[in-house]
């Protein structure tokens, strides 16, 4: 709840529902991996930083568009932006592993 209140993004609905979950992920990486406490605050600060960067793109978006801001929707829309952008890469490299796989080739064995 401590990120909430120093952030703007704290006004939009869902937020408080956002940050209890994100609190809960990243104490459980804590936790589960032994990962040090300054470097867990510091990937949760830039997942935070991200965020709102993809809130304002949305945001532009829609006045680039001559929409309203509907704020009920802004939060989802750009945690939905940003999975897109994070898995892009990933996404991109499994179809294309997958092509290969569909035409036989092992790398194991060189072709």
């Amino acid at each position: 709840d401590e990120w909430i209140r120093g952030s703007s993004l704290k006004v939009l609905p869902g937020a408080h529902r956002m940050a209890a979950s994100a609190a809960s992920l990243f104490s459980g990486l804590f936790t589960i991996f032994e990962f040090q406490r300054d470097s867990v605050r510091n990937q949760y600060d830039h997942l935070l930083s991200m965020l709102r960067s993809h809130v304002s793109t949305v945001a532009d978006r829609y006045v680039g568009n001559d929409e309203a801001v509907d704020e009920s929707f802004l939060l989802v829309d750009a945690l939905d932006d940003l999975h897109h952008e994070l898995l892009e890469g990933f996404t991109r490299w499994r179809e294309k592993f997958r092509a290969c796989e569909a035409t036989g080739f092992n790398a194991e064995e060189g072709g």
